[in-house]
């Protein structure tokens, strides 16, 4: 396999995946406070299919409350979260243009 075939995953399915395989993981619970089904958390950790933001968001505060151990990767994931809800709804500025160099 090249570099190229290997996909990174993003930050919210490392997460998942974490919290998956530690002892106290119950993968049943996870599915319903991300409000999604117990198969689509396997394709999320996988990297197969994107986690929507509202789970991203659901699964950094899962973590944060359950696993003090990973609190510190829900805290930054719930932070991307929020910058990417902004960029999302128009919060964030962005630029037509490349900023001129002095």
């Amino acid at each position: 396999m090249t570099r190229q075939d290997t996909k990174r995953l993003s930050r919210a399915a490392v997460l998942l995946r974490d919290i998956l395989a530690s002892p106290a993981s119950d993968a049943v619970a996870l599915a319903r406070a991300l409000a999604v089904d117990t198969d689509d958390l396997v394709a999320f950790a996988s990297g197969q299919v994107p986690i929507p933001l509202q789970a991203q968001r659901h699964l950094a505060t899962f973590v944060i409350d359950t696993a003090p151990s990973l609190a510190r990767d829900g805290h930054r994931l719930r932070a991307q979260v929020s910058a990417a809800q902004d960029y999302e709804d128009g919060r964030t500025a962005t630029h037509q243009v490349w900023p001129r160099w002095r």
